[in-house]
């Protein structure tokens, strides 16, 4: 199929109508394309565009909703000459909790619906067309809780290791700190402020107002208020400790996993740290040779109580790998 030269070029774009997805759409608008949002719900973003820009409701995950969607567009636009697959989701779940719904959904949206788009989009390709398949940084760098995700994005790798005030086994009072605080969590909070608050941030303090913009992006608006993005799992698995007094089972020996490690590590220890113990500081670096400890005066958040202590710990370890790289 060919394309008149006066005509707008056309793209389509998974996932188009929110986040990453919807400044990708504005983009191609703006250079006068003709755009389609494929998306489950529609945000609304296409009738703000105006003529140039529809929505067409699509899972990306079923092969023929994709196949109608892109004959739809052919017959819309003429052709097609930029598919843009940008659809994806993430979730975050220990390995023991994932479960074949959560895994399916991982895959089949992030992994499989790459592939049912590309098919359905070529048949209405046009000549000099293109197809973007957009990625994730999951997929360079691991990321806790979140095993699911990295292996339907790409295969893990890691020159290094870094674990912040991180030891496989928990001191009795951090434990219980966290375990109290977690298992209290209500579902929703009125507001901002009110989750802050619950955390132990005061909004109007000098670090209330420093911490506020991480407050915001780690929680989403719901009805009623705002939410954690964090999966309700671990707040009901605390919970369940509290009840039972028996903690869930990690399925690995994490103390394994750290003298098993093939690159260097760095493990810091905040000095004032409730969660990792001064007596276990050392059964850390017996762990494995590779392994380097460093204290930074600090409690468990390091990186938020002494942000130049943290830098000053870490700065010299990324250039050890830099010069290793």
């Amino acid at each position: 199929m060919t394309r008149a030269t006066s005509d707008p070029r056309a793209a389509v774009v998974t996932g188009g109508g929110r986040g990453i997805g919807a400044s990708i759409t504005r983009a191609f608008h703006e250079a006068g394309y003709r755009v389609v949002i494929l998306s489950r719900r529609d945000s609304g973003l296409a009738a703000e565009l105006g003529s140039r820009a529809i929505h067409m409701t699509c899972d990306v995950t079923r092969r023929s909703q994709l196949e109608d969607a892109m004959a739809r567009v052919a017959g819309w636009a003429g052709g097609l000459d930029v598919l843009v697959n940008n659809a994806g989701v993430s979730g975050w779940r220990p390995i023991e909790a994932i479960d074949e719904t959560f895994w399916r959904e991982m895959v089949d949206t992030n992994l499989t619906g790459v592939l049912f788009a590309c098919q359905a989009a070529l048949p209405h390709l046009r000549s000099g067309s293109a197809i973007v398949n957009v990625s994730s940084l999951a997929g360079k760098r691991g990321s806790a809780n979140n095993s699911a995700y990295c292996a339907a994005t790409n295969p893990g790798r890691a020159a290094g290791l870094v674990l912040v005030d991180y030891s496989p086994e928990n001191a009795p009072q951090g434990a219980k700190r966290v375990t109290d605080t977690v298992a209290a969590q209500p579902d929703v909070f009125p507001s901002v402020d009110a989750a802050m608050r619950y955390f132990g941030v005061e909004p109007d303090s000098p670090g209330g107002k420093a911490k506020r913009a991480r407050f915001e992006a780690y929680l989403r608006a719901v009805p009623g208020g705002v939410q954690l993005k964090r999966d309700l799992h671990f707040r009901d698995q605390f919970r369940r400790v509290k009840e039972t007094g028996e903690r869930p089972k990690l399925g690995v020996d994490m103390w394994q996993v750290l003298g098993e490690l093939a690159c260097p590590a760095l493990v810091m220890r905040g000095a004032q740290s409730d969660m990792f113990a001064p007596e276990t500081a050392a059964k850390v670096k017996a762990a494995n040779p590779r392994i380097r400890l460093v204290e930074v005066a600090g409690g468990h958040n390091i990186a938020g109580d002494n942000p130049d202590g943290f830098l000053a710990a870490i700065g010299p370890f990324l250039k050890q790998l830099e010069a290793a790289s």
